[in-house]
């Protein structure tokens, strides 16, 4: 019977996965969420008599008997060697090594730098002013506010030109319990072996903060 709780951490530890250990061997895993709860694998019902189910649960698949395989769900990032971020890191074999290495592999596909949950990842870049509203994970109530609306410029010395390459908004993590705010922006330049020859990098902050330079 579920237990009331005033407090509990959002973490993929009490999301459904886990993995099933017989004789110190893993039987089966939770590839999706090796370190969560409620996963089965090949135990019988009698097995399961007081391991934990899980906290965090999707609303639209939730678990009902010992067996089933659901969705975890989280707001944590995921580990690079999870699925389905592992699926799209690429071919890392014998010829790899000989033709591509150290350089990504040819079926390397960029979702992998996709950490968060599949049901977070935002189609496109977000570029700041969107609405946020946020329940249930603040004692003061409902979180809402708008992604600040700021401009990032740089300005790249490189052997005997100078580059500009624009910046695009990737992450955004929000830690309701201490109200924080965290955004990263990226922008790439293709240099390869002129990598040695950037003599300057110049950032810039505009918008509705100050204007700061790096």
């Amino acid at each position: 019977t579920p237990l009331p709780f005033s407090c509990m951490p959002l973490v993929y530890e009490r999301a459904f996965g886990g993995i099933h250990k017989s004789e110190g061997k893993i039987v089966a895993a939770e590839v999706r969420n090796p370190v969560g709860c409620g996963f089965a694998g090949k135990r019988r019902v009698k097995e399961m008599n007081g391991l934990a189910l899980p906290n965090l649960e999707d609303p639209k698949q939730l678990l009902q008997r010992v067996g089933d395989v659901v969705n975890p769900v989280g707001f944590g990032f995921l580990s690079p060697n999870w699925q389905p971020r592992v699926s799209f890191a690429g071919t890392y074999d014998e010829q790899w090594q000989i033709q591509q290495a150290p350089y990504l592999p040819a079926d390397f596909d960029l979702r992998f730098f996709n950490m968060a949950h599949p049901d977070l990842v935002y189609p496109g870049y977000l570029s700041g002013g969107e609405p946020v509203q946020i329940s249930g994970v603040n004692p003061d109530g409902v979180l809402e506010f708008d992604l600040p609306e700021l401009t990032l410029k740089a300005d790249v010395s490189i052997h005997s030109r100078r580059e500009q390459p624009p910046f695009y908004l990737e992450t955004v993590v929000i830690e309701p319990d201490e109200l924080l705010l965290d955004m990263t922006w990226k922008a790439k330049l293709p240099c390869d072996k002129e990598a040695l020859k950037i003599r300057e990098v110049v950032v810039l902050l505009s918008g509705n903060h100050k204007q700061k330079a790096a």
